[in-house]
Parts: C-alpha cells; structure tokens; sequence
C-alpha cells in the first residue's frame, strides 16, 4: 500500500511540476523564513512528518492537476502552460490556506535546474538534491524515498519529496531541438531565463518541500 501510494504522489507531482513554475505557496502569518546561507540541518526519520509531507505534495499538485487537465485537453501544453502563468498562483493559495489548518507552514518546489529565477533552490535545498543525485538511478521504477530533516537554528522540519522526470514531462523540458516550436516560443516569452530543459525520462526533475510548523504546533494541529 505504502508503494502505491508513494507512486500515485510521484506520477502526479511529476507532470505537475514538469509543467508549472517552481513556485512557492505560504499561509499568511505562517514560518519558513531560513536564510539562504544557513546549512546545517539534521536528517531525521520520522515516518508521521513524512507521510503529512507526501499528503501535502498531493492535495497541492491535485488542486492544480483538474484545472491543468481541462486545460491541456482543450488547448494542448500551450493552453497549460498560459494558465500556469496566468492562474498558478490563486490556485496554490487556496491550498496553502486549506493546507495551514494542517500545521503546514509552505509548500513549494524546487528544481535541479529551474524554469523561474526568483524560486532558486537555498543552500538546504541545494544540498538535498545532490543527496537525492547521488542515489538517483534512472532506470529504477522507484525513486528513492522523501527525507525529512530538522533545521536546528529555527525549531523547524521540512520535508522533501523527490520528483522524476515523466514521459508526458518532455514536451516542455526535454531536448530543446525536440521541443515544439510554438511551445518553445511560449517559454521563452514568459520564462526567458529558463533552464528547465535538457532532461531524460527518469531524471530527477526536483523536489517538493513541504515545510512544518513547531513540533509541538504541528502535533497538535494534527490530532
């Protein structure tokens, strides 16, 4: 059940994420405020925070998967990635509010290399992906499992979620020269930083960070 589980996440958040910015969602009030230069953290295993981290990477990419495929379905990736651009941001904070009731502080995503600039990965991040690089096989039809870590400087847990590249993701963020031109074009005018292409099917595309309130909060918010 546990893999099944892990797998429906893994599929949905990867055509997601393949598809929309990396964006970041906060509840107003909430804290997830780590400055980018503050690396040491702990690893910890903590099956409970993991599986509220996978719940919440699924209830976010769920909300936005339903507009997504409407979408896609009337219009192609063209028409998905206009209403990434366009309607994004009030979908995931609907989710960020729903998701705050829950003890979660922020849910975003961050990539190895990434389609918006203002949403680069911090230093945490960086160093959690190199992890999940190094154990990355391509070829394994399960990626390995999310990592929950302690930020001792803040009292804080985050939670990642490793997202792989799908076949469905390439479209937007495989080869350029294999890309549409149309879909390139649209790119290009509403991310013309973009980095976010070059990727295989099986690669790891990124992350989901899922980041908790105090121990005590997130127990409690929880029972």
């Amino acid at each position: 059940m546990k893999n099944l589980f892990f797998d429906s996440v893994s599929r949905v958040v990867a055509l997601a994420f393949t598809i929309l910015p990396v964006v970041g969602i906060k509840h107003a009030g909430a804290q997830d405020d780590v400055p980018h230069e503050i690396v040491d953290f702990e690893v910890q295993d903590d099956g409970e925070l993991a599986q509220r981290g996978r719940e919440a990477a699924a209830a976010l990419f769920g909300n936005l998967m339903g507009r997504l495929a409407e979408a896609m379905s009337q219009g192609g990736t063209e028409a998905a990635i206009r209403v990434c651009q366009s309607e994004a941001q009030a979908l995931t904070g609907q989710t960020a509010a729903e998701l705050a009731k829950k003890g979660i502080a922020s849910v975003r995503r961050v990539g190895v290399r990434v389609r918006n600039p203002k949403n680069l990965p911090d230093a945490i991040d960086r160093k959690i992906l190199e992890d999940f690089l190094a154990r990355w096989n391509p070829d394994s039809p399960q990626p390995p499992a999310g990592q929950v870590i302690f930020l001792p400087q803040t009292g804080q847990h985050r939670y990642y979620h490793p997202v792989p590249v799908a076949a469905s993701c390439l479209a937007c963020h495989g080869s350029p020269s294999n890309i549409e031109p149309k879909t390139a074009a649209l790119i290009e005018k509403f991310y013309p930083e973009d980095k976010a292409v070059g990727f295989a099917e099986g690669d790891l595309r990124g992350a989901i960070v899922v980041g908790f309130s105090s121990p005590q909060g997130t127990k409690a918010q929880s029972e």
